[in-house]
C-alpha cells in the first residue's frame, strides 16, 4: 500500500458513514418540517398567537387565519397548502387537489367532507 492511501474497506466504511449521517440529517430535517407545518396550521386556527407569529402572518411569510379561512369555505376543495399558502393559486389553477382526490377515491377511500354529509343533521 502506498503512503497516504487507505484500504478499500476503510474508504467504503467512511463513505457509508457519511451517507448514514446525511440520511439521518435529512430525515431529521423532514421531521422538523412536518412539525413546523403542523404548528403553522395550528396558529392559523388559533385565536391568540405569539406576537412574532402574528407579525409573520401579517407579512404573508406563514399561513394567516384570513388566508386559511378560504380552505374552510363550502366545497372544501381548494387552498390545501398549510405552511405559507404561497402555492395555493398555482395548485388550485392546475386543479392538482381535484386530481389527488380522484386518485384517492379510485383507491376506495371516501371523501371525508362532501356537500351531502355537510347538509345532514348530526
Amino acid at each position: 500500500m502506498q503512503p497516504g492511501s487507505r484500504p478499500f474497506w476503510m474508504t467504503a466504511a467512511l463513505g457509508a458513514g457519511l451517507i448514514a449521517v446525511s440520511l439521518g440529517a435529512g430525515f431529521a430535517a423532514f421531521l422538523l418540517a412536518i412539525f413546523a407545518t403542523n404548528q403553522i396550521h395550528f396558529w392559523a386556527h388559533a385565536e391568540r398567537r405569539p406576537p412574532l407569529v402574528a407579525r409573520l402572518q401579517r407579512r404573508g411569510l406563514i399561513l394567516s387565519p384570513r388566508h386559511h379561512a378560504n380552505h374552510h369555505q363550502p366545497g372544501y376543495a381548494s387552498t390545501y397548502c398549510i405552511t405559507s399558502g404561497w402555492m395555493n393559486g398555482v395548485m388550485d389553477s392546475q386543479r392538482l387537489w381535484d386530481g389527488c382526490e380522484r386518485i384517492v377515491a379510485a383507491l376506495g377511500v371516501p371523501r371525508a367532507l362532501d356537500e351531502e354529509s355537510l347538509q345532514e343533521e348530526p
